[in-house]
């Protein structure tokens, strides 16, 4: 399979003015073009191939020896490069298809207001090879303009950001993309890599099942599927999460003296330490699935949809545990490894070793109380469920297994029916059925 990553490199130079200005230029020629496809949409929708659209467009703007261009763009925008203005081009038409998309799904359903033209798209410019971007013996010079005219300026990155690039991407780098960010400026560069995912057999598979809880930002356990028990690591960030809760207390305390508008800045603040944690945590459970040689990483399904009633539930949603199965998915592919998701009902709720509900500690959320009086962690035998929810839904799943012994199965191990009451011990019945 294919799998593109991107990797954003800070650069400064001497003159950082000219980096505004070039972005100005771009966005103006965006909206004037945006202009003529709009315009001419009829034509341009005609053409089914997107270079085709790009050709047709460029012909329209752009004069040429022998032809004269119905709309003069090049008076406004004076020796555009070639490269650029096809970039420009490719914004502008997927801008303008977007928008007729848009208002066709409007005229079908016309539900609220009509959406409007909108000409003001702060699309960034792609630096092409050569054209705009030239790096020779260690130097790098893009193309930028300033003075009323476009010129090369060096430009200083640093060295590890370009050895932690080669080090780690081994496919087909793109052409970088500019950047602007909290008021640093970088280039993203994008890499296209092809990866093969393990095909070992589900039986055969050893996994890595995480469960994201509260106390705990992950707890691993590395399951064969004989329901062995390989490893168990627990996951935790503490200084991360007691940043993010002293700046939303911080909030709630500006809040009560102060209109919302006065914290925006802090919960922008409160996002990005958000995302940089759960970052934190997806890396973490890929190196522990690597370190046990893993298949595959087993994730509960997890939806967090709507406004979260309850401090401990907005806290949930604050963790992003959606954001770190999507960090994983993404670093997990390009080691190889698969990732599954298996339903979360009961996970927690159920002891692993097939005791019933568990009772949880009033002052510790980390401990539980089986029903036969047994003290465990309560993630730890959740990891547990989750793992074996993989390896029984596979027998079921399984066309090489005969109806009649998964009727047989489901008769002589109850719980196996339904994956919500599917536990360890489902896991460790089945199989003992198997090899009787």
């Amino acid at each position: 399979m294919k799998i593109t990553s991107s990797y954003a490199v800070e650069f400064k130079c001497d003159n950082m003015s000219a980096l505004k200005e070039t972005l100005d230029v771009f966005h103006n020629a965006v909206s004037y073009v945006m202009n003529v496809a709009n315009t001419e949409w009829d034509s341009v929708s005609k053409e089914e191939k997107a270079f085709k659209k790009q050709q047709f467009v460029e012909r329209l703007i752009h004069s040429v020896k022998g032809r004269k261009a119905k709309y003069d763009f090049d008076a406004s925008f004076y020796k555009m490069p070639s490269y650029l203005r096809r970039n420009v081009i490719q914004k502008a038409i997927g801008n303008v298809s977007g928008y007729r998309s848009n208002y066709a799904n409007w005229k079908d359903n016309p539900v609220g207001k009509a959406p409007s033209f909108q000409t003001s798209h702060y699309d960034m410019p792609t630096y092409y090879y050569d054209n705009m971007y030239v790096e020779k013996d260690g130097a790098v010079k893009i193309k930028v303009f300033f003075g009323g005219d476009w010129k090369f300026i060096p430009i200083r990155m640093k060295k590890t950001d370009i050895s932690y690039i080669r080090k780690h991407f081994h496919g087909s780098l793109s052409a970088p993309t500019l950047e602007k960010n909290h008021g640093k400026w970088f280039l993203r560069f994008a890499v296209t890599e092809d990866k093969k995912l393990s095909e070992i057999e589900v039986s055969d598979q050893t996994v890595c099942a995480v469960d994201l809880g509260i106390n705990n930002d992950a707890v691993c356990s590395i399951m064969k599927s004989n329901g062995t028990i390989l490893a168990r690591k627990f996951i935790n960030f503490p200084s991360d999460k007691d940043r993010m809760i002293h700046s939303v207390n911080r909030i709630k305390a500006i809040q009560q003296h102060y209109c919302p508008k006065q914290v925006r800045g802090l919960w922008n603040y409160v996002q990005r330490c958000n995302d940089e944690h759960a970052k934190k945590i997806s890396r973490a459970i890929v190196d522990f699935a690597i370190l046990n040689s893993c298949d595959c990483i087993v994730f509960e399904h997890l939806s967090f949809k709507g406004k979260k009633r309850g401090s401990r539930k907005q806290r949930l949603t604050m963790w992003r545990k959606n954001g770190v199965i999507k960090y994983a998915e993404h670093d997990a592919h390009r080691h190889g490894i698969h990732i599954s998701r298996v339903c979360a009902w009961g996970t927690s709720k159920l002891a692993y070793d097939g005791s019933g509900d568990v009772v949880r500690d009033e002052d510790n959320h980390s401990l539980c109380t089986f029903a036969n009086g047994k003290r465990y962690h309560s993630d730890l035998s959740a990891s547990y469920n989750i793992g074996a929810r993989y390896f029984v839904r596979d027998l079921f799943n399984n066309k090489s297994f005969p109806e009649k012994g998964k009727s047989d199965m489901m008769a002589k191990v109850p719980s196996s029916q339904r994956r919500t009451e599917t536990t360890l011990s489902t896991l460790l019945e089945c199989n003992a059925f198997l090899g009787a």
